[in-house]
């Protein structure tokens, strides 16, 4: 492994109850963001890593690839103009036994990825209780360990590590990641942000015994706070202005005072992927964003409307094309999700058009 007294900081993917077919794409994003403003981040997957240490996980992720490569190279034939009669004959000839192969794919499927994650599976818990176990020290010392033999000589070094929190389900193994590595070296600053973070920012700040081991949270856009962070605990500069960040003031939290802060469209790069081996993950795909925020925001069920901020499309179809080119090249990828919170429909006729 390389010499790490290099990296500015090392951002984290943290481990997952459940098991996701692509790497998210909040890290990587920060990733593109820092190198262009020249920093140099070290990436953790640590969810993967945390994963691949059990055998049965390996095993059913193996089958999971083959059962996912079979479906995509015999029943995902790409249609043309050329080429529509002639599939649409096969698809009447074949019809019957295609729906039926095609269910039993899909339920075998289903199975393999509820045994692969039965084979790593702890429970969920709510937010208040994650805090009182903590709080309590409840014994976690097998997921602790594990933690540990991953971390201790991969941030040997670091003196600056991000954690992403993007599902409910990583909330715990985020803070358990942030109390192992103040174990390891407790001067190594961290700071969590992530959508989890950024919704329930009232309930993270107001636990102070967070303090113990988390020095700050970043909320909403990340990319420019992180940086200022960054040369802020390189140079020891103040906090206070630093873009929508909550830092430890002694036992408690504190915001800047620019906690609200929208970062520009233009400032938005195309998520850099390096640190990721995509072999790992079952499905070959990737994550990419054609907006940030949702165009309705009126859905009573959301949450976005109080933590999402202002709607801002990405009005310049050529950064999507460009940005899909791009991963497509450099990643040899042939499909995309668009993880958008909603996308408008004239907005998405003119990306396929």
């Amino acid at each position: 492994m390389e010499n790490q007294k290099q990296y500015d900081i090392c951002l984290i993917s943290s481990a997952l109850i459940e098991s996701v077919p692509t790497p998210p794409a909040g890290v990587p994003s920060l990733v593109a963001y820092l190198k262009a403003q020249g920093y140099f981040p070290l990436v953790l997957d640590l969810d993967l890593f945390f994963k691949k240490i059990i055998p049965a996980y390996r095993f059913f992720l193996f089958l999971e690839c083959q059962l996912i490569f079979a479906r995509q190279s015999r029943f995902n034939v790409p249609i043309s103009n050329k080429n529509a009669k002639k599939i649409q004959k096969v698809n009447d000839f074949k019809s019957i036994g295609r729906r039926g192969l095609k269910k039993i794919g899909k339920a075998l499927l289903g199975q393999v990825r509820k045994w692969k994650n039965s084979s790593f599976k702890i429970q969920s818990f709510t937010l208040e209780r994650t805090f009182e176990m903590l709080n309590d020290n409840t014994n976690f010392s097998d997921i602790e360990k594990r933690l540990k033999s991953l971390l201790e000589e991969r941030i040997k070094d670091v003196k600056m590590v991000g954690i992403s929190v993007t599902y409910p389900d990583q909330i715990l193994y985020s803070l358990l990641t942030a109390k192992i590595i103040k174990q390891i070296d407790k001067d190594v600053f961290i700071v969590l942000g992530g959508s989890q973070i950024t919704t329930y920012i009232n309930k993270f700040i107001n636990d102070h015994g967070l303090s113990k081991f988390v020095d700050a949270f970043i909320v909403h856009d990340g990319e420019e706070g992180l940086c200022e962070l960054i040369d802020a605990v390189q140079n020891n500069k103040p906090f206070n202005f630093i873009p929508n960040l909550y830092y430890r003031d002694q036992n408690s939290f504190k915001a800047s005072e620019k906690v609200d802060y929208v970062m520009p469209l233009e400032k938005y790069m195309t998520p850099d992927y390096d640190g990721y081996d995509l072999t790992d993950y079952p499905e070959d795909m990737l994550s990419i964003r054609t907006l940030r925020g949702c165009y309705w925001g009126k859905c009573t069920f959301c949450s976005y409307s109080y933590t999402g901020g202002k709607f801002r499309v990405f009005t310049d179809l050529e950064f999507v094309i460009d940005s899909i080119k791009t991963l497509q090249e450099k990643n040899k990828v042939r499909r995309f999700e668009f993880i958008d919170d909603s996308l408008p429909a004239k907005f998405l006729k003119k990306i396929a058009e």
